[in-house]
């Protein structure tokens, strides 16, 4: 099944708790084409879990209270991606309800402070 991992993670100081959504079978050390990294604003495991599964992706949920919080998380998911056998160069942001205000916040906030680029943006 899909495997989950909850850490607390952030940059400047800026606490962040996340959690981490791995696919079925997913290995770290494959090579070949990188696993898409989506950071989900999204509260609850279903959603997630299911992104995972059925993309194959790896996803990462966060609850940022503020901006910084959420840039910084989001550097943090660009910087670790290589870590889950992807790349930051396909990162994607999916934000629904409430959450999609902040996914598309959070992706300008990327764009206007050079951070990092978001490939995908789904609301």
């Amino acid at each position: 099944g899909t495997r989950v991992v909850r850490r607390s993670a952030g940059e400047q100081g800026l606490p962040l708790d996340i959690a981490v959504w791995t696919p079925p079978g997913h290995d770290r050390s494959a090579t070949g084409s990188p696993v898409l990294v989506v950071l989900a604003r999204h509260d609850g495991d279903w959603l997630p879990s299911t992104l995972a599964k059925d993309l194959r992706a790896v996803v990462v949920t966060m609850a940022p209270d503020d901006d910084a919080q959420a840039l910084a998380g989001l550097s943090w998911i660009a910087s670790h991606a290589a870590g889950w056998n992807g790349t930051p160069e396909r990162l994607g942001i999916l934000g629904d309800g409430p959450g999609a205000d902040r996914a598309l916040r959070i992706t300008a906030l990327a764009r206007d402070a050079d951070g990092p680029a978001v490939l995908r943006l789904v609301l």
